[in-house]
């Protein structure tokens, strides 16, 4: 999965690509390590 299909995936009405800049740098960075390692993150653990 890259990023950009990550950011694609629903998350309370929207996508997660909306939420992403919500986040601070350190915790879209966290995101993005483990999206590249093929792990896909429950964005609940961040939000």
């Amino acid at each position: 999965m890259t990023l950009e299909e990550y950011k694609a995936q629903p998350f309370k009405g929207a996508t997660i690509g909306d939420y992403w800049y919500t986040f601070d740098r350190r915790t879209r960075r966290e995101i993005e390590r483990l999206v590249k390692k093929g792990k896909n993150p429950d964005i609940m653990n961040y939000y």
